[in-house]
């Protein structure tokens, strides 16, 4: 990603010239009146004829002073004159260096950020563009005046018309621009936007780069077929990157989701009896990608030395089909965790009964209890669906220990926001998936969301290397999409097992020292935790134990537990947790009681 810094300084010619213009015009003022003043030109004019030649001569050799020239002047010579002349001079040098200034900074400049949309998603990615630093041009048909107005308050330039006509993409200069992001309403819109741009910027020959185009497509069905279409349409893949495969809407709202609201909500430490129970209420693709998340992360500190499982309950009208096609996806989901359906008639009272029994007995079986209402379909609908099955599931379950996490495909509409039965139940209701919050620049261009995950590979690497012989690791860029997305998700697993010893992650401050390292017993602790949960993350990729190692039969001879494990590849997941700390220290983060 390229792009200059976002600072106070001018950012175009004519801010640069602002202050000689002022230097210039005061030269022209001053110099006019030392010289009428000085009599030059004439003495005592007696006619107003002369009165003007005596004006019309001394702003003509006032305005030599500009390109450092000017009538020899017999002394005294008025003090203006003095003044006009290092004005002049003054004037003429910033002028250069701002012509030059302007040449370096045209010659230096890599590129800038189209966004297609001005709608709330749109403005928001805008604006966190500009506060990385980037030069951010933004295209809209529809124009709404206090969005626009929001984004040139903050520096945007604005396009006005239809992004998929050429001649638009061609005044926001799509040619020369490093990012292309389309998030209008509408799937085809931004399919068609994008492949617009990828058609331009292909036939041009002087691209030295190729122009990253991410676009948001809210029908999962889109995607595959869409990203074969581009694939055909723009062969030149060195011109053009387009990316709808990398962030996936769903796993980035079940990532979310459990990243903000853990489904350890509550301490579970090493000795604790608790478990932790997900229930699901619906079951389309944002279930499914919550329901793969919580198996592959739910591992805690409990967990360590007895087999303590994420208990996961499908509820809904077929829950016997849910449950039978998360298990066709992904075979191995009974090795990781306790799957069963519980199947309702399809009525309100019907679910508020199954969920009343759940959360009724998350304290005799000393539960933490998670459930989420995913149901998907048009927008509005299906959100409004939700809020009010939550709404109705929550009395009774202030005293319990459970919380609420409510499927919304978009920011709620004003007076549509999410109202607990009880203020009780406020902090434990919450909202997750909206397109406005999974959607940020971070996710789009995978920046920070990869930071701990990229300094985690890196530092185990680093630690691999002082082995005798060293083991060497690829480099991040190096890797496949799916090795990153394995560092990513032991990223994700970093705040749990912290959580199982008491600590928590936090920006580091200078005069606050952070835990230093971990005890002996503690890194053995979370290395058994990394196990579980690295096999689990394996298992649901459909690897399977073999004696040798087969990346195309996905087989591997680690795929056994902890005590059959052996102290070799125990020491991997030791340096693994190791790593955790150099890995948050270089994101910029301590571990703190």
């Amino acid at each position: 990603m390229h792009g200059h810094p976002r600072t106070d300084a001018p950012r175009t010619m004519l801010d640069l010239l602002r202050f000689p213009i002022v230097l210039a015009v005061a030269t022209v003022a001053l110099g006019t009146t030392g010289l009428m003043l000085a009599g030059h030109g004439a003495a005592s004019p007696r006619s107003l004829g002369e009165l003007v030649d005596d004006l019309l001569s001394s702003l003509y050799h006032s305005l030599q002073f500009l390109f450092l020239h000017g009538a020899h002047l017999d002394p005294p010579v008025h003090p203006l004159v003095h003044v006009a002349r290092f004005t002049g001079a003054a004037s003429l040098g910033w002028t250069g260096l701002a012509g030059l200034l302007e040449l370096l900074r045209r010659a230096t400049r890599r590129g800038h950020v189209v966004i297609c949309g001005l709608g709330d998603l749109g403005v928001r990615l805008a604006l966190e563009a500009r506060d990385r630093g980037l030069v951010v041009v933004a295209i809209d048909k529809a124009f709404r005046e206090d969005r626009v107005a929001t984004a040139k308050a903050n520096g945007v330039a604005i396009v006005q018309g239809d992004a998929m006509d050429p001649k638009i993409l061609r005044r926001a200069r799509v040619d020369r621009a490093d990012t292309l992001v389309a998030v209008c309403g509408d799937d085809t819109t931004n399919q068609a936007i994008v492949l617009g741009a990828a058609l331009m910027v292909s036939s041009s020959r002087t691209r030295a780069t190729p122009l990253l185009c991410r676009l948001l497509i809210r029908d999962p069905a889109k995607r595959k077929p869409f990203l074969e279409l581009a694939a055909a349409a723009s062969p030149d893949r060195s011109r053009v990157r387009i990316l709808s495969d990398e962030v996936d809407p769903e796993d980035a709202a079940a990532r979310q989701a459990l990243r903000d609201h853990p489904l350890d909500f509550r301490p579970i430490l090493p000795a604790s009896p608790t478990t932790v129970h997900l229930v699901v209420v619906g079951f389309g693709p944002v279930a499914r990608a919550l329901a793969l998340q919580a198996a592959r992360l739910a591992h805690f500190g409990n967990a360590a030395d007895a087999d303590r499982r994420l208990r996961l309950t499908l509820v809904g009208e077929d829950a016997a089909a849910a449950t039978s096609a998360l298990r066709a996806g992904n075979g191995a989901i009974d090795a990781v965790c306790d799957l069963e359906g519980r199947t309702t008639d399809g009525t309100p009272d019907a679910l508020r009964r199954v969920l009343g029994e759940i959360s009724a007995a998350a304290d005799a079986r000393a539960e933490l209890v998670t459930i989420a209402f995913c149901h998907e379909g048009a927008h509005g609908t299906a959100d409004r669906l939700n809020r009010d099955l939550a709404g109705e599931a929550a009395p009774g379950a202030e005293e319990r220990p459970v919380q609420f996490l409510v499927y919304q495909s978009r920011k709620p509409e004003a007076g549509a926001s999410l109202r607990p039965a009880t203020k009780a139940l406020s902090p434990r209701m919450h909202a997750f998936g909206m397109v406005e919050g999974i959607f940020g620049w971070d996710v789009l261009v995978r920046e920070s969301d990869d930071a701990v995950a990229r300094a985690l590979h890196e530092e185990y690497g680093a630690g691999r290397a002082r082995e005798v012989p060293p083991a060497e690791e690829p480099s991040w860029a190096a890797l496949t999409s799916g090795l990153k997305d394995s560092n990513r998700q032991a990223a994700d697993h970093i705040p749990i097992k912290l959580r199982a010893l008491g600590y928590h992650a936090a920006p580091a401050r200078e005069g606050r020292p952070d835990l230093g390292s971990f005890t002996k017993d503690e890194t053995e602790l979370l290395a058994k935790l990394e196990h579980r949960r690295w096999c689990a993350e394996r298992r649901l990729a459909g690897w399977n134990y073999g004696q040798e190692r087969d990346r195309e039969r996905k087989l591997h001879p680690s795929l056994v537990p902890w005590d059959r494990l052996e102290e070799g590849e125990r020491e991997k997941d030791r340096e693994q947790v190791r790593a955790i700390q150099r890995a948050l220290a270089g994101a910029g983060l301590g571990i703190y009681r």
